[in-house]
């Protein structure tokens, strides 16, 4: 027995207990950090290959669909059980199981759980027409297996969603002590959101593929025929377009949220600095600066607003003069943010100091760049496209994406470098400053909002490009997997850029 117990602890508990050692009673104990991270980038690849794999499948073999439905309850009940079991444990005992970062969150937190709820009632709203219709089309003769995994998994997605929503808000300002549990459990929520998501790019995938030849069995209702013919159905066909970015939003807003609580990647305590408690404000030029810079960001992200309704409207799916405008609205638009980044640096020096001289990222600044390579890889499709196609908008194309590319280039440089400055003065260069960062917030905010919901997440943008790649399936599949991270990348550097404005203010 003493032999059995030792081969276990080699072979599994050690091999699975691997990272920092701490004292716990007299004994010492460790904290799984490493062991938990190699087993999170495993699981993580492995599920999003079998949804790749077998998501597709899925719309014409029972099998793929019955492994597809266990994954997602598999995954969502754990992912339920460790998100239950952390919030015990810390009403039970909250000081051994999280630190505050400070005493309230920054504004740009507060605001991102304002999205992160908008986003989760979005995603709880498809989730219950998905079950409504199952509930609908209901009857004896078709009740199987899998058609009840469909309804469980649904009711276990909601039930997640909602308390996920709850635990992150109530945690939003705090980081888990590293232990064996938590790092686990917050590895295990991680999985399950970004696995959530590669399903529903699995989804879009399968529909471009095969939007030409099996345009009918695209369903998770209990029979075909009722799903057509349902009511319900026929309301959810009309938002799906806009649910589809909202349910992606949120699976990635809140892997940021969880991300940024995992005690393996913790992030550095914001800076205390006695000498911006020392500077003396005043708060009526602040508000009319702030006022100022809202408006000015909206009147001239106006004409890119319009442009991109037109295109969704009058010119849906036209190589035309109007995508042509579009292109050259958003080189315009990115050559005016870039010019004013540049600024930023420059008045940067003037009015801060270095505060830190040690780059140390945290989970949220990995998540920038992450994001940062979906534009980067979104415009350099675009590049791809616009130099292989001799037709009326390559030019534009190309000097769009190119402008774009430089954009996030310098901005994502900006705001990692700005983190680590603390303002020493209070004049007229720190008010251009802060004017300059709302505008920028405006605009990147704009930016991702118009092309979301108005351009429905870069399809009526897609559709204007994709007649300049002779694969049109490939650009669609393309889109479908870098467009949401670009988008979010926009989102993300928002909430930054709100959170610089708050710093130097």
């Amino acid at each position: 027995m003493v032999a059995l117990k030792e081969l276990v602890k080699a072979l599994i508990l050690q091999p699975l207990s691997v990272g920092n050692t701490r004292q716990s009673g007299g004994r010492r104990i460790t904290d799984a950090n490493v062991s938990s991270a190699v087993l999170f980038a495993c699981l993580l690849a492995i599920i999003l290959v079998m949804v790749g794999v077998f998501g597709p499948l899925s719309t014409t073999y029972n099998f793929a669909k019955h492994l597809m439905w266990g994954l997602a309850i598999g995954l969502i009940l754990l992912s339920l059980i460790c998100i239950v079991f952390l919030t015990v444990m810390i009403f039970r005992n909250k000081e051994d199981w999280v630190d505050i970062r400070s005493e309230s969150p920054d504004p740009a937190t507060k605001v991102k759980t304002k999205f992160l709820w908008l986003f989760g009632c979005g995603m709880i709203l498809q989730t219950s027409l998905v079950f409504a219709i199952n509930i609908e089309c209901l009857s004896d003769d078709t009740l199987v297996a899998y058609h009840g995994f469909s309804l469980i998994s649904s009711l276990l997605k909601v039930i997640y969603v909602v308390w996920q929503m709850g635990f992150v808000t109530y945690l939003q300002n705090s980081v888990f002590v590293s232990r064996k549990m938590v790092n686990y459990s917050v590895a295990v929520m991680i999985i399950c959101n970004l696995s959530l998501w590669g399903t529903i790019v699995s989804h879009e995938i399968t529909h471009i593929v095969y939007n030409d030849t099996k345009p009918q069995t695209f369903n998770d209702s209990l029979d075909q025929t009722c799903y057509l013919n349902s009511a319900i159905n026929k309301f959810s066909d009309k938002i799906q377009p806009y649910l589809i970015p909202v349910r992606i939003e949120y699976l990635l807003l809140s892997s940021l949220f969880v991300f940024r609580m995992w005690p393996t990647f913790r992030v550095a305590e914001p800076l205390n600095s006695d000498v911006a408690s020392s500077l003396s404000y005043n708060h009526e030029r602040e508000r009319m600066t702030f006022i100022g810079a809202a408006v000015s960001g909206s009147v001239t992200n106006l004409p890119f607003f319009i442009q991109t309704l037109l295109l969704a409207t009058v010119y849906r799916g036209q190589q035309s003069f109007g995508f042509e405008v579009w292109q050259i609205i958003v080189s315009i638009h990115n050559i005016i943010n870039l010019i004013l980044i540049f600024v930023c640096f420059y008045l940067l020096r003037k009015t801060a100091h270095v505060k830190t001289y040690i780059w140390q990222p945290g989970a949220s600044e990995y998540i920038l760049l992450l994001t940062n390579t979906g534009q980067v890889a979104d415009d350099a499709f675009g590049v791809i496209a616009a130099s292989g196609c001799y037709c009326s908008p390559d030019r534009a194309v190309q000097m769009a994406e190119v402008s774009s590319i430089l954009q996030a280039f310098f901005q994502t440089i900006f705001i990692l470098n700005s983190l680590r400055y603390e303002q020493i003065t209070v004049n007229l260069s720190s008010r251009i400053l802060r004017f300059i960062l709302i505008y920028l917030f405006i605009s990147n905010l704009s930016f991702w909002f118009t092309a979301t919901f108005i351009g429905l997440d870069g399809k009526v943008i897609s559709e204007g490009q994709n007649v300049m790649f002779k694969d049109k399936k490939t650009w669609g599949v393309l889109q479908v997997i870098v467009h949401p991270l670009f988008m979010f990348f926009r989102f993300h550097s928002a909430m930054y850029l709100y959170t610089l404005f708050h710093r130097f203010s």
